[in-house]
């Protein structure tokens, strides 16, 4: 773990279950963030990365589907209400189904852009007068490296992530006179459970990230977990609208 603290920060997580958000969870609650979790699992049974991170430090957890706009206020209002506040919410929850184009139907479009464009954009509505009163927030997306370089199947999944990019512009644009930051982190080839499961055979994955990045390696959670912090600390208050690649250098050049 390294120096930058995060005590006291009240900080709303979409999508913890597994992958990025969960370790974005455990590394602020060990950072001494007060963390509300969230993911589509039961409030009373929470998913196993809830344990762990308050194993950590001051955690809660909710049940939240971020397609449902009502839901999302909810969430938010009951953040707001068990902590006293919100200072920071991170948009993490997506999906990432591959459909070639020609393949897909209108229901893999809308599914994709309803959870990881309109969830994003759902949470930031609830959020955001809470913010302007205050006069204070920070904003964190998590869109991918695959706007700059697009695999096969991945149109709608692309398109949704580019959004997000767009978005995080828009609220950089029309939140910062009320002390909002609004920034984005687009993720490499992070090793996720979801990853495992897709591509089993990682000694060929890792032999193909590796002749395409910089630096060879895979990306784990604790490795990204960082950046979030950096975002949603104090030292990145004169940064806003901009959209980092996580990615050993993967697109540096894109």
């Amino acid at each position: 773990m390294d120096s930058l603290r995060l005590d006291g920060l009240v900080t709303l997580i979409s999508g913890t279950s597994q992958g990025i958000g969960a370790a974005v969870a455990l590394g602020f609650a060990a950072r001494g963030a007060r963390v509300m979790m969230t993911s589509r699992a039961a409030t009373d049974d929470p998913p196993e990365s809830v344990a762990a991170a308050r194993a950590q430090g001051e955690v809660d957890y909710l049940q939240l589907d971020v397609t449902d706009r009502a839901a999302c206020a909810r969430v938010v209002a009951e953040t707001i209400q068990r902590f006293g506040r919100l200072d920071c919410l991170i948009c993490n929850a997506g999906i990432y189904p591959r459909v070639p184009f020609e393949e897909m139907q209108p229901a893999d479009w809308d599914a994709m852009l309803a959870t990881n464009l309109d969830g994003a954009f759902n949470l930031c509505t609830a959020a955001t007068p809470h913010f302007v009163a205050r006069r204070y927030g920070k904003i964190i997306t998590v869109s991918s490296i695959n706007v700059r370089i697009v695999q096969p199947g991945r149109a709608h999944y692309v398109a949704s992530k580019m959004g997000l990019v767009g978005l995080t512009r828009g609220l950089a644009r029309d939140l910062g006179a009320h002390g909002v930051r609004a920034n984005c982190i687009l993720p490499g080839a992070v090793l996720t459970e979801g990853e495992l499961r897709d591509h089993p055979d990682q000694a060929a994955v890792l032999a193909r990230v590796n002749a395409l990045q910089c630096i060879p390696g895979r990306i784990e959670g604790r490795d990204i977990e960082p950046t979030f912090a950096f975002f949603a600390s104090p030292a990145s208050d004169a940064i806003t609208g901009q959209s980092l690649a996580v990615d050993l250098g993967w697109t540096f050049d894109a």
